[in-house]
């Protein structure tokens, strides 16, 4: 097969695997669904115009492309004012009006250019981005913005989370190229924001930029928040991201969209049989797991999802993105960046691998999935510190 056709043949998979999902939280509640952006389905014509057939993928990889990281200590102010948090990172901040090829590699310098070219409208201050392996990290300011608070700083700090994510070892390559091919912005991809309230240009940016969970100023800068208080927010919304980039590259494994897509309307028509995870999650609801915004006619002993009755997270594009997030921060000994659950078993590895071994059936499976290297999963306390080769890492 010659390489312009065999280049055409993985973006019309990558497009058939995106349209299964392009429905993602389309019925989930105000206060969930305003996080949270999902572009229309890119077409094949989208997704040639938008790849640079001539990307040299050991730059497409490597954590900033083809730029030489330069380490860098930053510090944060929290919304409170008085909190403050320091870090180490390899990201360099600019306008987003003025990002150019070499910002996004796997991208044409037409289509890099066209991404430049829609934040120049936007109202001061500008929108202001740092890149990680290709992820585009947009943040559009605050509103009210609070003494100490800067867009590169929180930037660079957003653009860490979703590396340590990506790059486990920290080698500075990431780690799974199937995932990295839903999260590299673009059509059918990925990318984080920090929206300003009162801003709505992303419902636009996100047509050219691919799905993100967006950080919010509403939710995630409230006033008293310490500066712990909102990064938490910010690491949550950035693993959403890569939970449902994950998805689409694993779907067999990590799967939780709405089928049929209305379902969270109706939950008892929603199917919870289209993935390991999804099966395990559907062990849990109503029985050890519920999200705040669920209701269940029966709870705890011998309930499952098709206990639940209504609410505004409720089916798996939701509840289970969510228990599967709190799954996720405890195996990885990141109760700190979990709900908070008061459960004894939500607080440590060891004791969520005892749930789900008690669980048995699909969460066996599931749990062998999150000890299987091939899935990177997260494995150890999460970092606001990202610098491959340096040390003293802030921890989360």
């Amino acid at each position: 097969m010659a390489p312009e056709a065999h280049a055409n043949v993985l973006l019309m998979a990558k497009m058939d695997v995106a349209k299964n999902f392009i429905t993602v939280g389309a019925h989930l509640n105000p206060s969930v669904h305003q996080r949270l952006l999902v572009p229309k389905p890119a077409t094949l014509a989208m997704l040639q115009e938008a790849a640079n057939s001539t990307a040299n993928m050991e730059h497409v990889m490597f954590v900033t492309g083809s730029k030489k990281p330069r380490v860098q200590s930053v510090t944060l102010t929290g919304p409170d004012g008085t909190s403050t948090m320091d870090f180490k990172t390899i990201f360099s901040t600019k306008n987003c009006e003025d990002l150019t090829a070499p910002d996004l590699p796997h991208l044409s310098a037409t289509y890099v250019h066209q991404i430049a070219t829609m934040f120049k409208d936007t109202p001061a201050p500008k929108p202001v981005c740092a890149v990680a392996f290709g992820v585009l990290v947009v943040n559009a300011g605050l509103q009210k913005p609070y003494a100490g608070y800067t867009q590169a700083s929180f930037a660079q700090v957003l653009a860490n989370l979703i590396a340590t994510v990506l790059d486990q070892d920290g080698d500075g390559v990431a780690d799974d190229p199937k995932v990295m091919a839903f999260m590299r912005t673009g059509p059918s991809g990925s990318w984080l924001h920090s929206k300003r309230t009162g801003i709505t240009k992303e419902k636009t940016w996100m047509q050219k930029l691919g799905f993100t969970v967006q950080v919010s100023e509403a939710h995630d800068f409230k006033s008293e928040f310490t500066i712990l208080e909102s990064l938490r927010a910010h690491f949550e919304e950035a693993y959403h991201t890569y939970q449902h980039a994950r998805e689409k590259a694993y779907p067999s494994i990590f799967g939780l969209a709405d089928v049929p897509e209305s379902c969270m309307d109706e939950p008892k028509k929603c199917s919870w049989t289209r993935s390991i995870a999804s099966r395990c999650s559907a062990m849990a609801q109503c029985n050890w797991y519920r999200h705040p915004e669920c209701k269940c006619k029966k709870k705890g002993n011998k309930a499952s999802s098709k206990h639940i009755k209504s609410g505004g997270c409720a089916s798996p594009s939701c509840a289970g993105i969510e228990w599967d997030y709190n799954v996720e921060t405890s195996f990885s000994n990141n109760y700190k960046l979990s709900h908070g659950y008061e459960n004894s078993f939500w607080k440590t590895r060891s004791s969520i691998q005892a749930k789900l071994t008690s669980t048995g059936g699909a969460c066996l499976e599931f749990l062998a999935i999150l000890k299987d290297p091939q899935y990177h999963i997260l494995q150890k306390v999460a970092s606001y510190h990202y610098a491959p080769g340096s040390t003293t890492p802030a921890r989360a």
